[in-house]
């Protein structure tokens, strides 16, 4: 048996796997992998042998019966296709779509014209897929996208193509490769049912995008309109009055005073990296700062990476940066894991201001959440480290005081929490107090908890600079003194300090300008909303 199939002329309102080059529509073609399934007393596939324009022709078995069922489809269980979530490849991508479509109880299968006027001069009618496309401008310069969600204050869209399909508030589409072009524009197309999605007067429909600089949702009111199948239905969104959401970050920061990995080394009769990264992968620390850290290079060649040997320690893909003190064998250090990468980083010279002592450092390094600083304060007197103290504030004041991003410093202090350089209350200098809240854990006074255990004293501390825009809570702090499988007393004469916080974060909207390129307005078919670009 050959059937030949067809579509008509007019494409402008059908759903098909290629868009038109002039943004009229899209364009129904046929696909080599087609296939056409009879359904009457039995059921059989007929595979495409050619085809010419718009005809397609097919072959297989012969169908008895007397009404059939015409499936265009990637099976012939069509009806309970799941449209709830979908994937698209790109921006602008859709090779994704897929046209559904079923000439339902005609009365022969030959010679076929997938209309509805010819399903109704057969005895039936015809079922297809449409789509509703989500074109929007992001309100912010961002690279990539990688969700777009549509979301109703009510039940309304058709989960499946059954005619009692169960109604969904939501649809969600994963972008993948979402790489934005330099209008900022997304075309986000959402495969919708063979049945009609009535939205009624007065529902509110939240659009969101996730994006690689934060996630945004826009409310409209279109009024009572349908999502038509068969049609390419259209909500249209410039980049004005998009709100950002927010989201929550949750982090585990941890100071360690290293002692060059080596205080005990004649005992345990190696460095200490090993048990150093057991204890941070236990506690599953995010971020370390290091003190007392060694990185000796000569003739740029590693002789002495201990960062480095400290990453590579602690698993696969973790990074570091290496900020000296007085020269290049001395120092303060970071390792973050994998999944956070550096923006920027910055070390300050902390001079002593008595003779003969040593310059200390500030390292700084940006991530897309937060700042983190690092640095060993003097332990000679309380001159030198007030000194470096307000260098400290002074330069973050200067080059981070308006941030939007959680700054936080570790380090070892060589100081007490009841002292002024912790406490802020001298008034000879502006203390670490005066700028940044504490949010690890010292116990108070006079039973400090022990981060120092030499001289059974707390030194050790991570802080947060203090900033009303930054809302936080912190979850947990704690010194480590302890550790499965690790005898933490002999890693280094200091303990490591964690805290586990959760931050929310706000991303600002920017109001894009002079991005749109000619050719966004010309959108036909359904159009359910639409704001000027």
């Amino acid at each position: 048996m050959t059937i030949h199939a067809t579509f008509p002329d007019a494409l402008e309102s059908k759903v098909s796997l290629t868009e038109k080059g002039d943004d009229t529509g899209l364009s129904l073609s046929w696909k080599q992998s087609d296939k056409l399934v009879v359904v009457g007393e039995s059921v059989e596939t007929y595979t495409l042998t050619a085809i010419e324009g718009k005809k397609a022709t097919f072959t297989g078995k012969v169908v008895k019966g007397n009404v059939f069922d015409v499936i265009l489809a990637g099976s012939e269980d069509y009806e309970k296709r799941s449209y709830l979530s979908q994937s698209q490849t790109g921006v602008h991508a859709t090779e994704h779509l897929e046209y559904d479509a079923c000439l339902k109880g005609v009365n022969t299968y030959a010679d076929v014209k997938f209309t509805q006027e010819w399903a109704a001069e057969h005895g039936g009618d015809l079922l297809q897929s449409g789509a509703l496309l989500l074109y929007f401008q992001l309100p912010v310069n961002a690279s990539k996208v990688t969700r777009v969600m549509i979301e109703a204050s009510s039940s309304v869209f058709c989960a499946t193509n059954l005619e009692s399909s169960p109604k969904a508030s939501g649809l969600v589409m994963d972008i993948v490769n979402g790489v934005v072009g330099v209008d900022k524009t997304v075309k986000a197309y959402l495969m919708t049912s063979m049945q009609e999605a009535l939205i009624e007067s007065g529902t509110t429909l939240r659009v969101t995008v996730e994006t690689d600089r934060g996630t945004y949702c826009k409310d409209i009111v279109p009024g009572k309109v349908s999502i038509m199948p068969g049609k390419r239905n259209v909500i249209k969104l410039n980049s004005k009055g998009w709100k950002p959401v927010v989201e929550y970050r949750n982090f585990t920061f941890m100071t360690y005073n290293v002692g060059k990995f080596k205080k005990y080394k004649d005992q345990l009769g190696h460095y200490s990296y090993s048990e150093a990264a057991s204890i941070i992968k236990y506690y599953e620390a995010d971020i370390v700062g290091l003190n007392e850290i060694e990185s000796t290079k000569i003739l740029s060649i590693d002789l002495n990476n201990q960062p480095k040997q400290l990453a590579s320690e602690i698993g696969n893909g973790w990074n570091y940066h290496f900020l000296p003190a007085k020269d290049e064998e001395y120092g303060n250090a970071v390792v973050a894991s994998p999944e956070l990468k550096a923006i920027s980083s910055a070390r300050i010279d902390l001079p002593c201001l008595t003779e003969g002592y040593e310059t200390r450092s500030l390292g700084v390094i940006e991530y897309d959440d937060f700042l983190f600083c690092v640095t060993h304060l003097d332990h000679h007197n309380r001159e030198n480290r007030a000194h470096q103290i307000v260098r400290i504030n002074d330069w973050i004041k200067a080059n981070h005081g308006n941030s939007d991003k959680p700054i936080i410093l570790v380090g070892d202090m060589n100081a007490t929490p009841g002292s002024p350089e912790i406490n802020g209350t001298s008034t000879e200098f502006e203390g670490i107090g005066v700028y940044w809240h504490t949010i690890s854990v010292t116990g108070t006074k006079p039973n400090y908890v022990v981060t120092y255990p030499n001289n059974s004293t707390c030194i050790d501390y991570i802080f947060l600079w203090k900033n009303d825009q930054i809302e936080y809570t912190v979850n947990k702090s704690e010194v480590i003194s302890s550790c499965p499988g690790v005898d933490v007393s002999m890693i280094s004469d200091h303990y490591p300090v964690y805290t586990d916080m959760t931050f929310k974060k706000k991303y600002p909207v920017e109001e894009l300008k002079d991005r749109v390129q000619g050719g966004l307005d010309r959108i036909p078919d359904a159009s359910i909303y639409e704001e000027e670009f």
